[in-house]
């Protein structure tokens, strides 16, 4: 494994580069993005999926969401931000000559896997994507704590942070998600949450700290018009896999892996639905991973 950096317009972003064993710099592999969930870091669940996948052959680009501004500053990544790092890591992809440019392909891991489908109906240099558990997180900003009226109360929270901040307040930061406390209490979404935001493991096996917050209350309007799947109908041609679990938890990704499915406009596409799996099994249970990555495996396979 080896930590890379690469540009996105005036931002540096951050990955983790698995090549396959053994490896010959004179040949020709194919490459696959990796792109994390809003929760865990690279180092967490996508790292386990990249270290797999990086089995099967392919040159694997693990991505963090996390990006630096040109002064060093850690800044967050709204979904544009998110869907403009696949792109800027397939043009740094396309730079190594052991690169199959006609073989690029990605996989996406909850909140992450919406954002590769923005990433890959706005670029066909994708050739094909898995979607694992994929959650549409301008749907899991609208719901908020699924409490009536939840949404507008947050965004007139948005509104007045905005107003104070206009008036030389510091920025709030929050989180992506809904928040919930240790116990799940504080959200609706309970204990489903508190699992899948930055409890993980490391790479290295230690134990990972929360996930930063990824933007100020200010810029969170943005996520709140943000749909994961928009336009998948017109622009979503690629061969594509849903994977979810049967059991529909708080996060709603067994709805949102329908949804997906549904509307893109893909000939080649397959939805597999694993039972007696949640959301967070795909983060956490080694053997999900496992069985994961072997049908993402044959299913890119099959695709070429």
């Amino acid at each position: 494994m080896e930590p890379v950096t690469f540009k996105n317009k005036d931002r540096v972003v951050a990955g983790n580069l698995h090549l396959p064993i053994p490896f010959d710099d004179a040949k020709k592999y194919p490459a696959l993005i990796c792109v994390h969930p809003s929760g865990p870091s690279r180092e967490q669940a996508a790292h386990d999926y990249g270290l797999k996948l990086t089995q099967l052959g392919y040159v694997t680009l693990v991505l963090d969401a996390t990006a630096r501004s040109a002064t060093g500053e850690e800044v967050g990544s709204d979904p544009a931000g998110r869907i403009e790092n696949v792109r800027c890591a397939i043009d740094y992809l396309v730079t190594m000559a052991f690169v199959d440019e006609g073989h690029i392909v990605a996989v996406g891991l909850g909140s992450g896997a919406g954002y590769l489908v923005g990433a890959a109906m706005s670029d066909i240099r994708i050739a094909a994507l898995a979607a694992v558990s994929p959650v549409d997180v301008g749907r899991i900003q609208r719901e908020g704590d699924l409490s009536a009226g939840a949404a507008a109360e947050r965004l007139r929270e948005i509104g007045r942070q905005r107003t104070a901040e206009a008036r030389g307040a510091a920025p709030k930061i929050v989180g992506l998600l809904p928040v919930a406390k240790a116990d799940g209490s504080g959200s609706a979404r309970g204990l489903d949450l508190v699992e899948a935001v930055g409890t993980g493991p490391t790479a290295g096996g230690a134990q990972a700290a929360p996930d930063p917050a990824d933007l100020s209350l200010a810029d969170l309007g943005a996520v709140f018009v943000f749909d994961a799947f928009h336009l998948a109908d017109q622009l979503l041609g690629q061969p594509l896999l849903v994977i979810i679990g049967d059991t529909d938890g708080p996060f709603g990704s067994y709805r949102d892996g329908f949804r997906l499915f549904d509307a893109a406009r893909s000939q080649q596409k397959e939805i597999d639905i694993i039972e007696q799996c949640n959301h967070n099994d795909f983060y956490n249970d080694a053997d999900r991973i496992g069985a994961v990555v072997t049908k993402v495996g044959q299913f890119f396979k099959n695709s070429f």
